[in-house]
């Protein structure tokens, strides 16, 4: 039911599967494949929820401090990050407040990251999703349901992914 390490993509290391838990909580809702070269990190107070039908070949980064919740069927391609916070505080030098270092990200079901994807603090997508290759998804990026995203715009509506129910 949960695969987490498997060689899958040749041209990826055969190193398994890489784990850090510093006190976090991690879900798996139904099935789970994460491939070789893959890393997942979760901090004290994270909670990391992988829905249904988890789809990753090779190569996912996958480090929550905030907390990260996947959808069902959703599927990343290689070289994805999902990175929830960034580690460093910066400071709105004009107010002398300190920005936000990150936030929880909450994928729909059926979403569909291309290869070399970086998905960062605070997103939230719909069902149905596709990011287009090296997309950067962030809370500014345009996205809706039965959609191509790239970081800067919708590519194509009203399309489905064939291979997924």
């Amino acid at each position: 039911m949960i695969r987490l390490g498997f060689l899958n993509g040749l041209i990826y290391p055969n190193n398994g599967f890489s784990y850090e838990n510093n006190g976090g909580t991690i879900i798996f809702r139904g099935k789970c494949r994460i491939g070789n070269d893959s890393y997942l990190s979760v901090g004290h107070d994270a909670t990391v929820v992988f829905g249904d039908d988890f789809r990753n070949n090779a190569g996912a980064k996958i480090c929550s401090v905030y907390g990260i919740q996947f959808g069902k069927c959703t599927s990343l391609g290689w070289n994805v990050l999902i990175l929830d916070t960034n580690f460093h505080p910066i400071m709105d030098i004009v107010t002398n407040k300190t920005k936000k270092m990150g936030g929880e990200i909450i994928i729909g079901d059926y979403n569909w990251f291309g290869a070399y994807c970086k998905v960062l603090h605070s997103v939230k997508t719909p069902e149905r999703c596709i990011f287009a290759l090296g997309s950067i998804v962030t809370r500014a990026t345009p996205v809706k349901s039965y959609c191509v995203s790239n970081s800067d715009k919708i590519i194509i509506n009203n399309v489905i992914r064939t291979d997924l129910n």
